[in-house]
């Protein structure tokens, strides 16, 4: 069961690296887990768990060890989270150039893998898992977060790659048509671009420009038919836009839609999607 969900922006000078965070907590037990599922959104999670812990599925025999805290990357296919007790989690949602860009990691090493937060962040990233429990106010929550990127902007290059600018921009398009032409800039070659890409978020732009698109139909209040679903996401007909949502999020765009499953459920606010969740201890 969960007893509260939000949101909470980034102080600004996190912004250009930080797309939100989102704090989590509920109910659950091994007889009645709760699972917690992500679309594919492109973006990498850093979350602290100041009550309980967590398990991450990528697959149907693959799950973690229970995690009080985990950098998560970017991922290809939608994951599950299993909660089997009681849980408040922290969590940090990251542009997918973030870590690459401010830790010198390969994006092809990083995606659709995850790391103790110390791996790549340093003893700092443990300094907080630490300190999170004993913690019962989400702005001090925030004030161990700012404190922790306020040291890794210190050893930033100073001129960011113009990549990553270029990626910003994307995650920050407002209408699916805006993406194509976003990630064809004139003053960037398609080869340099792709290769860039490639190294600082580990997918090629055709991929991201993908999930970036199903992010704005998820995030869209739309009309009642599916195929006018799919123009306004730019899709080519209402098949494809089938493909890209089972493919990416794990259900269809009935379901989400128009809450044909009771047991689905998702969060959002604004352009934000947080996750669909699975409770009573059914499995999504």
């Amino acid at each position: 069961m969960v007893d509260n969900f939000e949101f909470l922006a980034p102080p600004a000078d996190l912004q250009p690296f930080i797309k939100f965070i989102w704090v989590f907590e509920g109910r659950a037990s091994t007889e009645k887990p709760y699972y917690h599922r992500t679309p594919v959104d492109g973006c990498t999670q850093l979350i602290f768990a100041f009550r309980g812990g967590f398990h991450r599925q990528s697959g149907p025999n693959h799950e973690s060890p229970r995690l009080a805290s985990a950098l998560i990357a970017q991922t290809t296919t939608s994951l599950t989270y299993r909660l089997d007790e009681d849980f408040g989690l922290f969590g940090v949602c990251l542009y997918p150039f973030s870590i690459p860009y401010l830790t010198g990691t390969e994006g092809t090493d990083f995606i659709d893998r995850y790391f103790a937060p110390e791996d790549l962040l340093g003893a700092p990233a443990r300094d907080v898992e630490r300190s999170m429990t004993g913690l019962d106010r989400n702005e001090h929550r925030l004030a161990l977060i700012q404190g922790l990127f306020t040291s890794q902007f210190a050893h930033l290059p100073v001129q960011e790659p113009q990549v990553v600018g270029i990626l910003r921009q994307l995650f920050k398009a407002s209408a699916a048509d805006e993406l194509d032409a976003l990630i064809h800039p004139s003053s960037v070659s398609t080869r340099h671009l792709q290769r860039q890409t490639k190294r600082y978020t580990g997918y090629t732009p055709k991929q991201l420009v993908r999930i970036l698109r199903l992010q704005l139909t998820l995030s869209s209040n739309p009309p009642q038919a599916l195929s006018d679903v799919a123009a306004q996401g730019d899709y080519y007909d209402q098949a494809h836009l089938s493909n890209e949502f089972r493919s990416l999020s794990g259900t269809t765009p009935g379901d989400y839609f128009k809450g044909a499953k009771p047991d689905i459920r998702w969060r959002r606010e604004g352009r934000e999607v947080a996750f669909f969740q699975s409770p009573g201890g059914k499995k999504p």
